[in-house]
């Protein structure tokens, strides 16, 4: 958002916490950027149309986000409806990024910019450990696998934005198993 010029960031999230909220506003903070609470809207993953409400009540806001973070890909399409609503002008007014795990992302209806992980590492971290506990090696507690803007996400993305569903086991096993173990 900040080399885009934009200064205030609005969210839309289903409750990450008062820690995650703590940390974004010190991150914002750090590159020169503003959040306030009210820019900070929690809907339910069982409505995500509650996203749409919220983001047009957003954007109505005196003093509006110039960002918008949303927090989880069962929001976006609804996020943007908000925006449309609202008569929010994207990109121009406002720069959007989204979550998505890919290769299975939300349909953009108007420009924004994807980050999320790849859902190929994943099932790949996922299946590397599995396999090394059953060969009874340590695996560590915790996992931390990289973000990623949709364009990096593995192949995961056709020129022109079209999706591109990958096998996940195929993509997984490419040499990487010789043989099939029963849990």
């Amino acid at each position: 958002f900040a080399a885009l010029g934009r200064r205030r960031v609005g969210l839309i999230d289903f409750g990450a916490g008062a820690r995650f909220d703590e940390l974004l506003r010190a991150g914002l903070a750090a590159r020169g950027m503003v959040s306030h609470r009210r820019w900070h809207q929690f809907v339910s993953l069982r409505n995500p149309e509650g996203a749409r409400h919220a983001v047009e009540l957003l954007m109505r806001d005196p003093e509006r986000p110039d960002a918008l973070l949303v927090q989880d890909d069962n929001f976006v399409e609804q996020a943007l409806g908000g925006l449309i609503d609202a008569g929010g002008k994207v990109p121009d007014e406002v720069a959007v990024v989204g979550y998505a795990n890919f290769p299975v992302a939300p349909s953009k209806i108007l420009p924004v910019r994807l980050l999320g992980l790849d859902i190929n590492l994943l099932f790949q971290a996922c299946v590397d450990l599995i396999d090394r506990q059953c060969r009874g090696e340590s695996v560590p507690a915790q996992n931390t696998l990289p973000m990623v803007w949709e364009e990096e996400a593995g192949g995961a993305w056709k020129a022109g934005g079209e999706r591109q569903v990958a096998d996940p086991p195929a993509a997984a096993r490419k040499g990487k198993r010789k043989e099939e173990k029963p849990l």
